[in-house]
């Protein structure tokens, strides 16, 4: 496993990768400190040695670009290795939302096949391990409400604004 944090306009983000794919991104944090204490909470990370590979880096390098607003394709693959299939589900539908568009709870309820799962979609876009690459800020709810996220309604409303959403 490789990891590695990088600088943007925004602050310090951090990537941790396993066999050629993502499976952590840390949203940007004042301190450097910050993020690699995040980054060393990732399943399997405390059995490896915390340096950037190659992969890692290229991630970094994307992401830096998307927080510099520059529109980047952020298409890697991914791994979720402690998610649920539900989750697996939701977080892969959600990567199919378009940069600088947005979509409701309730729709990606529907496209999952359970419209009345909204709240179940909610929760696990929560839980997402791997935010920007699945971009779980172009979820928002219903009649002008942004929803939550966990990296704060501020950041979600701050992204959408950097894709052009909002």
């Amino acid at each position: 496993m490789g990891c590695g944090v990088g600088e943007t306009p925004w602050g310090y983000i951090g990537v941790a990768t396993n066999g050629g794919k993502v499976v952590r991104v840390i949203l940007p944090c004042g301190k450097e400190s910050e993020v690699w204490k995040k980054l060393k909470e990732t399943p399997g990370l405390e059995r490896t040695v915390s340096k950037t590979c190659s992969f890692t880096a290229e991630v970094l390098e994307e992401l830096i670009r998307y927080f510099e607003g520059e529109r980047v394709p952020l298409d890697f693959s991914l791994s979720y290795p402690n998610a649920t299939s539900f989750q697996k589900r939701v977080w892969d539908a959600a990567r199919n939302i378009p940069y600088g568009e947005t979509r409701t709870y309730g729709w990606l309820a529907e496209k999952l096949g359970n419209p009345r799962a909204a709240r179940a979609v909610g929760r696990a876009l929560g839980q997402n391990p791997v935010p920007i690459l699945v971009p779980c800020h172009r979820v928002v709810g219903s009649k002008e409400n942004m929803g939550g996220f966990f990296g704060g309604v501020d950041m979600k409303r701050a992204l959408l604004k950097l894709e052009g959403a909002v």
